[in-house]
């Protein structure tokens, strides 16, 4: 399910933004931050090449040492943020493909 998950990702994303916003207003706050670990795991293990310009060809950081500090925890999603600050996640899911990938899992899990 993963691969198919994020096949065209960008264009489902747009497409669900108010599917995204409904889940986020109701989520069940506790059941969101008991899965986030695992999911940001996940996700972080299929999307290593974008969406930062600054990833080098060996999926590194090539500005690591002198990265604005939003860069440490973009795309936020270790934390409440997703439920806290609603609105920028929501814009995140558009172009960040971790973002796109938590709240779909968080979502199918939620059925």
């Amino acid at each position: 399910m993963s691969d198919e998950l994020l096949r065209a990702w960008e264009k489902k994303s747009g497409e669900r933004q108010k599917l995204y916003q409904n889940y986020l207003h109701r989520a069940d706050k506790n059941t969101v931050l008991k899965a986030l670990p695992d999911l940001n795991a996940e996700a972080f293990e299929k999307m290593r090449a974008a969406p930062c310009s600054f990833l080098g060809e060996d999926n590194y950081c090539t500005i690591y040492d002198v990265r604005p500090s939003d860069c440490e925890r973009f795309p936020y999603t270790e934390d409440d943020f997703l439920l806290k600050r609603q609105p920028m996640a929501l814009k995140n899911s558009t172009f960040c493909p971790i973002t796109y990938y938590i709240i779909e899992k968080l979502m199918a899990a939620a059925k």
